[in-house]
C-alpha cells in the first residue's frame, strides 16, 4: 500500500526545525507523497500575532521547496472554522483511498495530545509521528500511549536532530530587530523582510 504524510501547522514562519523534521523523517519513511497545510485557523493558537493565512502558504512553499514528494496545500484554507488535524486527515483520506496515512508532529504536542479535537479518532485514521529532539525526554502522557496501543494506526516515537528554536521566539527577535540567520531558511528570511513581516505594531 502506498503511503502518505500529512504534516501541519501554523507556520508563523516555518523555521529550519520544520524542514530538519521534515527532512529526516521523509529520508527515513520514503513517504509516497507528503502534504504540508498551513493551519488557516490554529486552534491551540489563536491568541498569537498571526501573518495572514496568504502570507504563511507562500512562506511554507519557500521553506519546503526542493523536498522529494513533498506537496504544500492549501487545504485547511477550504474550511471555515478552527483547523482540525482530524477533519483534515478524513479529507484526505478520502481523496486518497489508497493511502496509509501518517500525521508527523514535534515533541512538543506529544503533552497536549489528548487536548486535540477527536485525538482518538485520529489515531484511528493515521500513524501518529512523533518527532522529538535528542537528549529531551518527553513527559509521560498515559492516557495517548494507552489509547494509541489499541488504535488502528498506533503512534511512532522517533529521535530527529533538530535546531533549538521556535516560531515564537523568532517572531520576537524580528520585531526586536535581532534575528539570527541560523533560524530560518534563506528565502524566508528574505520574504519576510521583502513583506515586513512580524514588526512592532503590525
Amino acid at each position: 500500500m502506498k503511503r502518505l504524510a500529512f504534516f501541519g501547522g501554523s507556520f508563523n514562519p516555518p523555521h529550519k526545525a520544520h524542514v530538519m523534521i521534515l527532512a529526516e523523517i521523509v529520508q527515513r519513511f520514503q513517504f509516497d507523497q507528503v502534504v504540508v497545510a498551513p493551519a488557516s485557523c490554529p486552534p491551540h493558537k489563536q491568541d498569537e500575532h498571526q501573518a495572514s493565512f496568504a502570507h504563511r502558504l507562500a512562506m511554507t512553499e519557500l521553506a519546503f521547496l526542493g523536498l522529494p514528494n513533498v506537496q504544500v496545500s492549501d487545504i485547511e484554507a477550504r474550511r471555515v472554522g478552527p483547523s482540525y488535524s482530524v477533519e483534515t486527515l478524513k479529507h484526505l483520506k478520502r481523496d486518497y483511498p489508497d493511502h496509509a496515512l501518517y500525521m508527523i508532529t514535534g515533541g512538543d504536542a506529544y503533552a497536549q495530545f489528548c487536548t486535540w479535537h477527536h485525538w482518538q479518532e485520529l489515531l484511528d485514521t493515521a500513524c501518529l509521528i512523533i518527532a522529538r529532539r535528542p537528549g529531551y525526554a518527553l513527559r509521560g502522557n498515559q492516557d495517548l500511549e494507552a489509547v494509541a496501543a489499541k488504535s488502528r494506526c498506533g503512534m511512532i516515537l522517533i529521535t530527529v536532530p533538530q535546531v533549538p528554536v521556535s516560531s515564537t521566539e523568532i517572531r520576537q527577535q524580528i520585531a526586536d530587530g535581532r534575528l539570527s540567520d541560523a533560524a530560518l531558511p534563506e528565502t524566508v528570511a528574505d520574504y519576510i523582510a521583502k513583506q515586513g513581516l512580524y514588526r512592532l505594531g503590525d
